[in-house]
């Protein structure tokens, strides 16, 4: 579900406005309070003056240094003027940008750059943005940027809400390979790390199925856990598997948790023990119904047998 992170608490009723244009770029920092997935923004809007038409406005989400935006742009995004009420109808308009996964305790900041006119020279803008008339926001600044000069600090804050999601990481399981009597080595692929961002990984196993963290960490021959930490990135990762007892049947499932919870694999199959000898190059495992391996060429292929009656 969509939630309100950092908002404006400026009244909305607020007419004042500034406006976006060609070299006329205005900007509001604010600062993460809870790590999440940055999905869309609110701001109180409306299309720069009709005569003559407004142009399209570039919205982005840039780096913060020293209060002011950096020029790192993390994502972007485009406004036409359909997407916004006509000049002198200002209401809020939700705008869809990212994902982006906002880090708690890093400043960002929402950068509007308009790509036509110069209201310095008595052109109109592209949009107008609304604010209070004092400052309301105070994890953030207010600023603007004219003609190339640099960002200066405004004396109010811009209406806004930035808003975003909650992830649970993402994970797969492959094969464990590297099967000996009583060791072997479990892999997995974190696909995405989650929002807030995976404090954990690693694999946990059983001979029961369907196995979780509550296995122990201290293996035994019944199954166990693996705790490989905070993953830094997306990608393929490895465990090591102790304490397995030679020619039982296990299960193993990689997972990755965060404040969200735990999201485990798909459940792989294996048999403690050394591999066994022939023509495959590779462990085997059972996913399902199939019977996948590993051929001489290093290539994964699966077989599916009619069932017995």
């Amino acid at each position: 579900m969509t939630t309100k992170y950092q908002y404006s608490p400026c009244d909305p009723s607020a007419d004042d406005y500034l406006g976006a244009a060609k070299d006329y770029y205005l900007a509001e920092t604010f600062l993460v309070a809870i790590s999440h997935r940055l999905t869309q923004a609110k701001f109180k809007m409306d299309e720069g003056s009709v005569d003559p038409v407004p142009g399209n406005t570039t919205l982005e989400v840039q780096n913060v240094v020293d209060n002011l935006p950096g020029g790192t742009v993390l994502a972007t995004t485009t406004i036409t003027p359909a997407d916004l009420p006509t000049f002198g109808s200002p209401a809020i308009v939700t705008i869809a940008i990212g994902p982006l996964d906002l880090v708690a305790g890093t400043q960002y900041c929402f950068v509007f750059k308009g790509t036509s006119y110069n209201i310095e020279e008595g052109g109109n803008p592209d949009l107008d943005l609304y604010y209070a008339e004092t400052p309301c926001y105070f994890d953030g600044t207010s600023c603007r940027n004219v003609y190339g000069a640099g960002w200066e600090t405004q004396p109010a804050d811009f209406w806004f809400e930035e808003w975003g999601i909650l992830v649970i990481p993402t994970v797969t399981t492959q094969m464990v390979t590297n099967l000996f009597q009583s060791t072997g080595t479990g892999n997995g692929n974190i696909t995405d790390l989650g929002a807030p961002p995976a404090t954990q990984h690693g694999h946990c196993w059983n001979k029961t199925g369907l196995p979780t963290i509550a296995e122990p960490l201290t293996h035994t021959a019944d199954g166990g856990r693996t705790e490989n930490g905070v993953p830094s990135a997306t990608g393929a990762f490895t465990s090591s598997i102790t304490g397995l007892v030679s020619g039982t049947i296990y299960y193993i499932r990689a997972y990755a948790t965060n404040t969200e919870g735990t999201s485990y694999g798909e459940q792989v199959t294996f048999v403690a023990g050394a591999p066994v000898e022939g023509d495959r190059a590779g462990p085997i495992r059972i996913v399902e119904d199939r019977l996948h391996y590993v051929d001489a060429y290093g290539l994964e292929r699966w077989l599916k047998g009619t069932p017995v009656e």
